[in-house]
């Protein structure tokens, strides 16, 4: 576009778009510290964009955005993006910029509970591509908001003998010690 002083340069969510979407189709969303911003998790902004796609791509930078990529665990949908970015903050609990494990797990379990019981159980089954740590978070979530269908699929999918330490109290999760998380 031409604007009054010359050519007027792409807005970052239109370059991010360009970088996530391929020929209309999600080939990849935004995850992250950019993503757990957006999702109230955070306070800092990162200089750095992180997507998650299906293949591995190298670094790209596009104007002042740059991107890195990391592995996508499920379908990319925009129905299940969302839900993804959800169990990504599960997943990066512990390493979330600026935010106490403790207090990013209340600020997810609130997100959590807002969704449908058909939401929550989609969660719950997409959850089953994730790491085990993700998947006993996640079944701890769905239990302490009664949904029992998704919360047991998860609980089948865990070794019983695996223990996962993310650093959070009973007072976030009362169900820890059941899904073994410490």
């Amino acid at each position: 576009q031409e604007g009054r002083f010359g050519e007027v340069p792409l807005k970052e969510n239109q370059i991010i778009e360009s970088i996530i979407k391929d020929n209309g189709k999600w080939t990849g969303y935004l995850t992250g510290a950019a993503a757990y911003n957006k999702m109230g998790l955070t306070t800092q902004v990162a200089n750095e964009y992180t997507i998650a796609a299906y293949q591995f791509r190298k670094p790209v930078k596009k104007g002042r955005i740059k991107a890195r990529f990391v592995k996508a665990y499920c379908d990319i949908t925009e129905t299940n993006i969302p839900l993804l970015q959800l169990l990504d903050a599960l997943k990066d609990i512990r390493s979330i910029p600026g935010t106490e494990t403790n207090t990013a797990l209340e600020i997810i379990k609130v997100k959590i509970e807002k969704l449908s019981l058909t939401g929550q159980n989609k969660l719950g089954r997409l959850a089953l591509n994730y790491p085990p740590s993700v998947r006993a978070l996640t079944g701890a979530v769905l239990e302490l908001l009664n949904n029992k269908q998704a919360s047991e699929k998860l609980y089948k999918s865990l070794n019983y003998l695996s223990k996962y330490i993310l650093g959070i109290n009973e007072k976030a999760l009362p169900n820890r010690d059941k899904w073994k998380i410490a």
